[in-house]
């Protein structure tokens, strides 16, 4: 269990009415927690933060929300995460097996992820903090900016200095706390500006982006003319020519992007179309991997951790395993008899029959029930 934070302690006891209250006996220490409890752990106006941003990402305004949505919240709300990790600790939340979390739920989401990052913390801090005084065992001020490179904030020394300017020696824990969360609030800000996308991200969508602005490299007032429209959207979508199913989702993307109206898409709304369009795609992965946990009667543990080995193999996070990657894997677990079948080997290509050698983890979980169906059924099976 993490230690509350100060500064919720002292508003929740406020909000108690027990702030004059020199000493709290039992019944109004019970009265704190309860309270901390309802808020679980955040200020009130985090809190109206969480419930507001669970509205406005409610996309269909169902009440609930799946993986797709809660991946673009949770970076809204300033905690980086990957597709992966959301859907594990979803898991864990999720108890009715829908796939979805409902807002009275939303907020012990949101908590964990806090709690995670506050436990980061506190290992980093601890790992660092080497000065011993009256007041406790504290950071140097010169040991802040490697400690918040370990947590992954890359700041310069000088952006350090300005923070800390009103800090003394040694920096206890919750004072390095409020440093961190002031540099979260700001990964927030950029995260917003960039819709969702990491900085990485954004630079490839520029360079996207101006392969289709006339005359190549684009300034703030540029966007994409009509006439080239066509080929960007062919890119997001190969075949649509042919398929109506296609050009309805395009006209709907293009519609929701172009915010003016103008028939052009300037940078920040092809930034938009890009959210959605992954929105679209994360959609259509949950929906195959549900399809894939129907079809192959795996439990949800099962799936749980088969999840868990394939993240193992996805080095780059792309949602995808190579199949020598996945051969790798396979050679030290399954018999190599079961590895010869042609017939496996027949499926394993089908399920890559776009030519990219890779499996998403729907697939895997196709493959992985046909390895385990051709295994001796020798003692009890396990993932």
């Amino acid at each position: 269990h993490n230690a509350a934070s100060p500064d919720v302690l002292e508003e929740v006891i406020e909000l108690c009415g027990l702030s004059e209250t020199q000493a709290l006996d039992f019944e109004e220490i019970y009265q704190v927690f309860i309270r901390y409890r309802e808020q679980s752990g955040f200020m009130r106006a985090e809190l109206d933060e969480i419930v507001e941003s669970f509205s406005e990402f409610d996309g269909d305004s169902s009440g609930s929300m799946d993986a797709a949505e809660l991946e673009l919240v949770m970076q809204w709300l300033g905690y980086p995460t990957t597709f992966q990790m959301l859907r594990e600790v979803l898991q864990e939340f999720d108890i009715d097996e829908s796939g979805e979390l409902e807002l009275d739920e939303f907020a012990g989401f949101v908590a964990r992820y806090r709690d995670n990052h506050l436990r980061e913390t506190k290992n980093v801090f601890t790992k660092h903090a080497t000065i011993v005084s009256a007041s406790g065992i504290g950071l140097a001020l010169s040991s802040i900016h490697s400690a918040l490179l370990e947590l992954g904030y890359v700041v310069t020394k000088n952006q350090i200095d300005e923070t800390v300017t009103s800090l003394e020696e040694p920096v206890l824990f919750w004072d390095f706390v409020q440093i961190v969360t002031s540099l979260r609030r700001k990964v927030q800000d950029r995260t917003r500006k960039n819709m969702c996308f990491s900085d990485a991200e954004v630079r490839q969508l520029q360079r996207s982006f101006d392969e289709h602005v006339p005359g190549g490299a684009s300034g703030p007032d540029d966007a994409i003319a009509n006439s080239s429209l066509a080929a960007l959207i062919e890119e997001l979508y190969p075949g649509i020519r042919h398929r109506a199913d296609l050009h309805d989702r395009a006209r709907k993307l293009l519609e929701a992007a172009d915010v003016n109206a103008d028939g052009q898409i300037d940078f920040r709304e092809f930034l938009t179309m890009m959210r959605l369009f992954r929105f679209e795609a994360r959609r259509e992965q949950l929906e195959k991997e549900k399809q894939a946990a129907a079809r192959t009667n795996f439990s949800m543990e099962e799936v749980l951790e088969f999840r868990r080995v394939f993240a193992m193999f996805d080095y780059d996070s792309s949602g995808d395993i190579g199949l020598d990657e996945l051969g790798a894997m396979l050679a030290g677990v399954v018999p190599r008899a079961v590895l010869r079948d042609r017939s496996l080997l027949d499926s394993l290509q089908a399920l890559s029959e776009d030519g990219s050698r890779a499996l998403s983890f729907a697939d895997f979980l196709l493959f992985m029930r046909e390895v385990l169906d051709r295994q001796p059924m020798s003692g009890e099976r396990s993932t």
